[in-house]
């Protein structure tokens, strides 16, 4: 049995190819003992991933494999995994999506932009709107009449357009999430694959 002392692959390919605010996430502090046993971490990864719990269960598969990289039940946990989660993102249209926008991270950039501009436009119409509401005499109520249903109408349309920027967004959470779930599992199933690719994470 190797000691994850003098191993650590997974977590040098992880620290070397993504940034640090992905590895903070996957990268947890764990304490084994003295003399870890990759059975026992796969049986961690196990249980988070019933849980419902990838992110925890990815970390766990990471450290199972930092330990020992060539435990069979854990690589197979990682491909098993990764075939899911494809089929996860074909189910989400994720591919779509890709296909349509190319660049997820920058449609996402996109909407969030949106999100906010409408927040804001929205916010500003209905400060319009409470201050002519607010206007009394029949005089200003005449006047005011159509600038009020137009902003009413104003303030249906945006809210619509909100909500369904909103949508959009929360759909795209998904996909970015599954798409780096599988970027993590990828790279170490290649690390252990194809040694050759990676003689840098071996490096000792």
């Amino acid at each position: 049995m190797q000691k994850a002392v003098l191993s650590n692959l997974m977590t040098k390919a992880i620290k070397g190819t993504f940034e640090p605010a992905i590895c903070k996430r996957y990268l947890r502090t764990f304490n084994f003992g003295p003399e870890p046993k990759a059975d026992d971490i796969y049986s961690m990864a196990l249980k988070f991933l019933n849980q419902g719990e990838t992110e925890i269960a990815i970390s766990y598969i990471i450290a199972a494999l930092d330990t020992n990289k060539d435990h069979n039940p854990t690589f197979h946990l990682a491909k098993t995994m990764l075939f899911s989660l494809g089929e996860e993102f074909d189910k989400a249209q994720g591919n779509i999506y890709k296909q349509k926008h190319n660049d997820l991270h920058k449609y996402f950039n996109l909407i969030e932009k949106n999100i906010q501009k409408l927040e804001n436009d929205l916010t500003s119409s209905k400060n319009t709107l409470k201050q002519l509401e607010s206007e009394t005499g029949i005089f200003a109520k005449m006047k005011n009449k159509s600038k009020i249903a137009e902003l009413n109408t104003q303030i249906t349309e945006i809210s619509e357009n909100l909500e369904k920027n909103k949508k959009e967004h929360k759909k795209l959470v998904y996909l970015l999430q599954i798409e780096e779930y599988t970027k993590i599992l990828s790279l170490m199933l290649e690390v252990i694959t194809f040694p050759s690719r990676y003689s840098w994470v071996y490096k000792t």
